[in-house]
């Protein structure tokens, strides 16, 4: 039976949700938390001399070590590739949804991230037929999503071992699109070019007029955070839809660049260095990965690399290589090449993947992947550190036969129980998840029931994002949140209290967002008010105006901001008659 199972069912059963939402408090004393002790899972796979997973070890092969100080093993698992099994939802009342998943146990699933917003043109188009080439020979019984990252994230497939499906979707993708936020070869020859008609000849400048080399450093620096920024929010709303699932996630991040290291660099002088700018969001990121047991395999999407410099028409070839700058001289290109691979290395060695690069056979580095992914040893333990510190730690797995090549999780940050949660970031937690285009998430699984009403819109209705044209209709929302996921407070009187948030944004069939409604705040539930929530979940009441008539995309969303846990779910629905107002 799945984590979900024996916890859920008389969440789905009692899915007439007849429960008034719960009304605001008033101010309590601060909270109370209740003590939680931390458990770290670590997922290693162990291959032998030629990279061929090894099988049959036992836990006593096995030792862990935490900043050097040795662990014991709490628990031992060895994963083989077991088939996915499916988890049967049983019927839901008539305008009642679910984000509960249907996967019950799997050893691992595969992601492939198509990566356009960090790929030179030419690149993706390579990289785009080897992913076809793959997609036609993966391995029985493997599940393949396919996610592609421009200006934002989007699923193109969930998962599925039909590679039919896979392959129709990457055909149906289209021609690949320069990404606006990396400069092409002509754009960056034509920054050298200006700065090479400013540089000082003998006690003279060529122009005078204006020197641009600080406005072309500055617009670059200013696309890269952008880029930064991007693939950071990108891989949090992964992590969130992959947390709902079991199991080991191998993510192939097919990219020309990679500008995102979760975790500090122990090589550096200062091992933060160079991550001040975005360390909040970086620790988060590297949270949710953690949770969701996220192996990250880093893949060069340009495959095999020849110096520009060195090639048979070196003066004719542009200043660039395509996935990272760099120039005629080779030192330049050595140094940026190097970086690159470093960057891939540590994204790697900090997640439990591997880096592959430098190679033309990328449909054999996703096959061999794909097939390391499902053979691998799950162990968990409890650190002798028990400070909540937000320090990240070190782990170490050793086995005594030393020939064998281990692949685990590195790294951690020891995060307080507030774990991914938005209180480390000023942005909303929840409005990155409710993006169109991204799959439901069920790290927080809730029903819904949405149904068209003759009340009065109330000051909860939500606010339009644009004027109708034509008649609108009015929609009541009722969600029934599983109070098995959320973490509640113990209040000093006995009472429980829960923090939450709830959205729900409608957008019109070109994912223009058409109307949100939502809030924040504190659900206390008395005694009586437990008892009910345990068995048919905790009830929020939302309403909302959209255009009648009209086929529209309801996103909803709920977040425990005690817990970082997330939930969404998608709904497609053709509004009715506009109510009398």
């Amino acid at each position: 039976m799945s984590r979900y199972s024996f916890l859920l069912w008389p969440l789905l059963l009692g899915a007439a949700l007849q429960v008034h939402a719960a009304k605001k408090p008033k101010p309590e004393p601060a909270p109370s938390f209740e003590s939680n002790v931390r458990v770290v899972l670590l997922d290693v796979v162990v291959n032998d001399s030629k990279g061929n997973p090894v099988t049959g070890l036992k836990q006593d092969d096995f030792r862990i070590f935490e900043d050097g100080k040795p662990q014991k093993i709490a628990s031992f698992q060895e994963h083989k590739g077991a088939p996915v099994v499916k988890d049967k939802v049983p019927p839901l009342p008539k305008n009642t949804y679910t984000n509960y998943p249907a996967i019950k146990a799997a050893d691992s699933i595969n992601v492939i991230l198509m990566d356009s917003l960090n790929t030179p043109i030419l690149d993706q188009d390579y990289a785009h037929q080897q992913v076809i080439k793959y997609l036609k020979t993966i391995p029985p019984g493997a599940r393949v999503a396919i996610f592609t990252l421009s200006s934002r994230l989007k699923m193109i497939q969930d998962f599925t071992t039909d590679s039919s499906k896979l392959l129709a979707v990457l055909n149906g993708m289209g021609t690949p699109q320069h990404s606006s936020l990396m400069q092409s070869d002509d754009e960056l020859q034509s920054n050298q070019d200006m700065v090479g008609n400013v540089t000082p000849i003998g006690n003279e400048m060529a122009d005078m007029s204006v020197d641009p080399t600080g406005l072309i450093s500055e617009e670059s620096v200013g696309l890269d955070v952008d880029r930064v920024n991007i693939t950071l929010t990108a891989f949090q709303q992964l992590a969130n839809y992959l947390a709902g699932f079991p199991g080991r996630k191998n993510l192939m991040w097919v990219s020309g660049s990679f500008p995102i290291i979760l975790f500090p660099d122990a090589n550096l002088p200062t091992p933060s260095r160079g991550q001040h700018a975005f360390m909040n969001d970086l620790q988060r990121t590297a949270d949710l990965c953690t949770a969701a047991q996220i192996a990250i395999y880093p893949i060069a999407a340009e495959g095999l690399i020849v110096d520009p410099y060195l090639s048979a028409n070196a003066n004719a070839v542009p200043t660039t290589q395509p996935g990272f700058m760099t120039s005629a001289n080779p030192v330049q290109f050595s140094t940026a090449l190097f970086a690159r691979q470093h960057s891939m290395e540590l994204l790697a060695k900090d997640t439990g993947g591997q880096a592959f690069y430098n190679t033309n056979g990328l449909k054999d580095v996703l096959q061999h992947v794909t097939n390391e992914g499902m053979h691998y040893y799950t162990l968990t333990y409890t650190p002798t550190n028990t400070k909540a510190d937000n320090h990240y730690r070190r782990t170490r797995v050793e086995l005594a036969d030393e020939d064998y090549k281990l692949y685990y999780r590195r790294d951690y940050y020891a995060t307080d129980q507030r774990i991914g949660s938005g209180f480390a970031t000023t942005r909303d937690p929840l409005f990155p998840l409710m993006n169109p285009g991204l799959p439901d998430m069920a790290d927080l699984v809730y029903n819904l029931s949405v149904n068209p009403s003759n009340a009065k819109p109330s000051t909860r209705s939500g606010q339009m994002l644009t004027d109708f044209k034509g008649p609108v209709a009015h929609y009541a929302l009722d969600f029934a949140v599983s109070l098995y996921q959320v973490k509640v407070d113990r209040l000093a009187n006995g009472d429980r209290r829960a923090q939450l948030e709830v959205r729900a944004i409608a957008y019109d069939d070109a994912d223009k967002p058409l109307s949100i409604t939502g809030e924040r705040g504190f659900v206390t539930l008395t005694p009586p008010a437990l008892k009910d929530a345990l068995k048919f979940g905790i009830h929020l009441h939302e309403e909302i105006d959209v255009p009648a008539n009209a086929h529209i995309h309801l996103r909803t969303g709920v977040f425990d901001l005690n817990s970082g846990r997330a939930g969404t779910l998608g709904i497609r629905l053709l509004t009715e008659t506009a109510n009398s107002k």
